[in-house]
């Protein structure tokens, strides 16, 4: 089409030389014809023309960026003009000149240490040259490398295969090429490091491969009851490069003398707060409300466990003590809850215990002709006489039957609160970003305000039985309200966006 354009021809001529005849080619009329319409195309055809080049660009490339091309070319040879006639000649002339010998050689080296040490690169030599002598001088202290340490070596240049000498091990490098040569390996022992190349010591280290210690932990007072009978635990620990984990486990003893032996194999598994994000140091307290577990009022043995982050273990010695136990004042709760602790310490004695709790339902003028109590007690004694019934099962429905009796909804209040100052004094440990920490102050908040109204709610029932609340000694107590408090959460939300949460 093109040629058809540029030699000013019409109706598409060469298209027509690769027709054929379309009617009847019998017909001697229509053969005439064709064969002079074949011989008047054939004759347009001697009367082509290439014609000029016509790229087209300028209908594409509206915006002139083509200029660009013929902007570089002008800058290269600008640039290149003064040994064009080089660079051309080296272009077109082979060389037949020997290879270019090896330069000498040089050493990068450097350890890093494992991640959950958090310690920084060490660099061994930054690229040494072979013909300064690097080995340490004898009188220099060895280099501190943590155990499991990646040591990184790459040669450049020399003659050989360098190998990495580890007291009398040798390690052959890796070759890239015949001039580059790497190698990578995990550092567990030795005390000298060298790097020979073609029998020649490059460099030589004086080392001191450290390995990672069990944490340490103890009691850093004895466990006893704190707040509100809760077990208040406090501890101190260390480790090499930091702590990943405190728990303390709690197993029945048979009493609280020395060396009492532990009976049966359950435990009571608590998770203990850490002060910072895998600190090398801690110190911490933590409060655990064990009141509502069926050991509460039995002895235990408390034993501390910490962990590093390799998984290594360090324990303290044991502990013996009497599981803290709420004192119940109600006379009905304080008997339920006497029956409960039997199913704990005379499993045998459930028919006794039966008859004992039929007892305390048969007097309903005594709670008050609570149905809800009433209704427990008998389900209690129901199973306590099934075959296979579930001690647990019964001791937790004690224990919710007791709180009723004691202090309504107190006691749930309570534990929604220590969930929510447990659950903020973990995102605070870990670094929890700043919108989480507002929802936990939020809910800690409201879980403030019910235990608030639920003791209000406890004292006015007190109050119109004739019950006079606990008296307290005002040179050893100190009262606060609910204003006082809000402004303790307010100071808490400002140190937390300031970015104080260590206090």
């Amino acid at each position: 089409r093109r040629l058809e354009t540029a030699s000013g021809l019409g109706h598409r001529p060469l298209s027509g030389l690769q027709d054929t005849l379309g009617s009847n080619p019998k017909d001697p009329m229509a053969q005439a014809l064709w064969q002079a319409h074949q011989s008047r195309l054939a004759r347009l055809v001697r009367t082509l023309r290439v014609g000029m080049p016509s790229p087209g660009l300028a209908r594409r490339d509206v915006w002139g960026l083509r200029a660009a091309l013929g902007l570089l070319l002008v800058v290269a040879v600008a640039a290149g003009w003064r040994d064009a006639d080089d660079r051309l000649l080296r272009a077109v002339t082979p060389s037949f000149a020997g290879a270019v010998p090896a330069g000498p050689p040089t050493v990068d080296a450097w350890i890093n240490p494992p991640a959950y040490t958090g310690l920084p690169p060490l660099y061994l030599r930054k690229a040494a040259d072979a013909a300064v002598p690097a080995a340490q001088p004898a009188d220099q202290a060895p280099l501190s490398i943590p155990t499991g340490s990646k040591l990184l070596v790459q040669v450049h240049g020399g003659t050989g295969q360098p190998v990495l000498r580890l007291d009398a091990a040798e390690t052959a490098f890796d070759s890239i090429d015949a001039s580059n040569h790497r190698l990578e390996t995990e550092l567990t022992g030795g005390t000298r490091l060298g790097i020979a190349q073609d029998g020649a010591t490059l460099q030589e280290w004086r080392i001191e491969v450290l390995p990672d210690g069990a944490p340490r932990i103890d009691f850093a007072s004895d466990p006893a009851a704190g707040e509100r009978d809760a077990l208040k635990l406090e501890y101190q620990a260390s480790d090499d490069y930091g702590l990943e984990a405190v728990t303390a486990t709690i197993r029945r003893a048979a009493s609280t003398e020395p060396g009492a032996a532990t009976i049966g194999e359950e435990s009571i598994d608590l998770s203990l707060l850490l002060p910072a994000l895998a600190p090398k140091q801690a110190r911490a307290a933590s409060y655990h409300d064990l009141t509502p577990h069926p050991w509460a009022g039995t002895p235990v043995q408390i034993e501390l466990t910490a962990q590093d982050a390799i998984g290594q273990e360090g324990r303290s010695g044991p502990f013996l003590l009497v599981l803290p136990e709420r004192q119940f004042t109600h006379p009905v709760a304080r008997a339920i809850i006497e029956q409960r602790k039997r199913l704990t310490l005379e499993p045998e004695a459930r028919e006794d215990i039966a008859e004992q709790l039929t007892g305390i339902a048969a007097q309903p003028q005594a709670y008050n002709e609570d149905t809800v109590v009433f209704l427990a007690l008998k389900s209690s004694v129901t199973r306590l006489y099934e075959e296979g019934g579930e001690i647990a099962a019964v001791q937790d429905l004690l224990w919710d039957t007791a709180l009723r009796l004691e202090d309504g909804g107190v006691s749930l209040a309570e534990r929604d609160l220590r969930d929510i100052q447990r659950r903020l004094q973990e995102a605070l440990a870990r670094n929890a970003p700043e919108e989480e920490l507002e929802r936990l102050m939020d809910e800690l908040e409201r879980a403030m305000d019910r235990f608030m109204e639920a003791m209000m709610e406890q004292m006015q029932q007190m109050a119109e039985q004739g019950m006079q609340p606990e008296q307290f000694d005002p040179s050893q107590m100190q009262q606060i309200d609910r204003q006082d408090l809000q402004r303790m959460m307010d100071q808490m939300r400002e140190m937390m966006r300031s970015g104080a949460r260590d206090k």
